[in-house]
């Protein structure tokens, strides 16, 4: 059945199925006023109809068909109602009548009691699924009030919700919002609303594997969900934090790209994500080692190399010459990602010493080990000048690693055993003649 409440007819009732009014209720079936039916309000559990009119509050007998009403004079604050809303939680009523008062009847105890809410005909009201909080609308305000003690909670304009001259307010309870009908059109209301958080941290490039995510306090958040992932899309997220609080912090990571979020909850609403945000843990490179430098007297070139770093981004080989008793400063000749360089213009007279060094985003690693070439040219077996010092197996002299030159070491070490060869023989025979002779 389909209760129709008119504005001369009193109520109809209209069969669903057939689309047919089988009953009319009106002042000669016992309805007050003159007809005009304003408001209705079933109670589902008692099969109990609510009916506001223009001669006080009726109560429709669905089942046995009789109608008693209540006015004035039993405490009803004004005859003209015009919203009803059912309590089934407190079994009250909560009445809006033209006058400035909020009546409010309880149907166990059948007595009523008046709230002065300030405003000339306080329209339609409605209360929320868990029967928390109780909306009435003002002549441009929404007023929110705590059942129990009828205190205002809050009030808001009518321009927050987008509604102007109310006719009718309506909370659903699926989706927890209230929905405000006017001659704006329809605004809706969501008390639960979750706003976002922004989100930072204490830095973007960490260099220690230690940082401190936080986000500010989201409107209507309980509760806060953050995520983590390796990806800018989250595919791998987890879930690292959920609790009240708005900041934590991290230690001991790895190496690696680190995509945070954040969002605010509710017992009902889940609010959107906020920013991503992306801290990159970063280490200084570790020290490189120096291979090889090799001097070319023809060109007078120098070509200098050093072993790959992980996680480098870029090299810095460093030059100090040394000539008799004068040093120069350490000065960069060569700045990128290569691991080897070639130096022009040097001289064969000169000791050159090379380091070298690399560096990423956290800044530069440790120097390597010095490697000396010294600047003396030598002539090998091909009748060529050439230098060459490497690393294979170097000497420490005053924490300067000095390399010997190794196309030069078959050589002394040929010479070495021919002088050792020959003295023997010479002394060998000359110790023969000695002997002849004294015989």
């Amino acid at each position: 059945m389909l209760y129709i409440g008119t504005d001369a007819d009193g109520l109809l009732l209209l069969n669903v199925s057939t689309f047919k009014i089988e009953k009319t209720i009106n002042y000669t079936n016992g309805l007050p006023g003159d007809g005009h039916v304003w408001s209705l309000e079933l109670d589902k559990a008692n099969n109990i109809l609510y009916i506001g009119t223009s001669g006080g509050l009726a109560i429709y007998d669905i089942k046995n068909d009789t109608i008693s009403v209540r006015n004035t004079w039993d405490g009803l604050a004004e005859r003209h109602v015009f919203g009803i809303t059912l309590d089934g939680k407190r079994h009250k009523l909560y009445i809006n009548t033209w006058s400035t008062e909020l009546s409010v009847y309880d149907i166990q105890n059948d007595a009523f009691r008046t709230y002065d809410i300030h405003e000339r005909w306080p329209g339609p009201d409605a209360l929320n699924s868990d029967s928390s909080i109780l909306y009435v609308e003002g002549q441009d305000k929404l007023h929110l009030f705590d059942p129990d003690t009828m205190h205002v909670i809050d009030t808001l304009d009518f321009e927050d919700v987008l509604a102007t001259s109310v006719a009718d307010i309506l909370w659903d309870e699926r989706n927890s919002w209230l929905y405000i009908g006017s001659n704006s059109g329809l605004g809706i209301y969501d008390p639960y609303y979750v706003g976002p958080s922004d989100l930072s941290a204490t830095e973007d490039i960490d260099t220690d594997g230690n940082h401190t995510v936080y986000w500010d306090a989201g409107e209507g958040a309980e509760w806060y969900t953050l995520e983590r992932s390796y990806t800018a899309n989250f595919s791998d997220s987890e879930i690292i934090y959920e609790g009240n609080g708005t900041e934590i912090n991290f230690s001991n990571l790895s190496a690696g790209e680190y995509w945070y979020r954040v969002r605010g909850n509710n017992s009902i609403r889940t609010g959107e994500w906020s920013n991503s945000m992306v801290v990159k843990v970063v280490f200084k490179p570790d020290m490189p080692v120096l291979l090889s430098v090799n001097y070319t007297a023809e060109n007078g070139t120098v070509s200098v190399a050093w072993s790959k770093v992980s996680g480098a981004d870029n090299y810095s080989l460093e030059e100090r010459c040394i000539i008799n008793e004068w040093e120069s400063g350490w000065y960069s000749l060569y700045g990128g990602n290569e691991t080897s360089a070639v130096l022009d213009n040097h001289s064969g007279n000169v000791t050159y010493e090379y380091r070298v060094r690399a560096s990423n985003l956290a800044g530069y690693g440790e120097y390597s080990s010095v490697l000396a070439l010294n600047g003396t040219v030598f002539i090998n077996a091909n009748n060529t000048a050439s230098n060459t010092s490497q690393n294979d197996n170097p000497a420490e002299s005053n924490g300067i690693t000095t390399a010997f030159y190794s196309n030069l070491l078959p050589i002394t070490a040929g010479i070495m055993a021919l002088l050792i060869l020959v003295g023997t023989v010479i002394f060998r025979r000359a110790s023969k003649k000695d002997t002849e002779e004294k015989k």
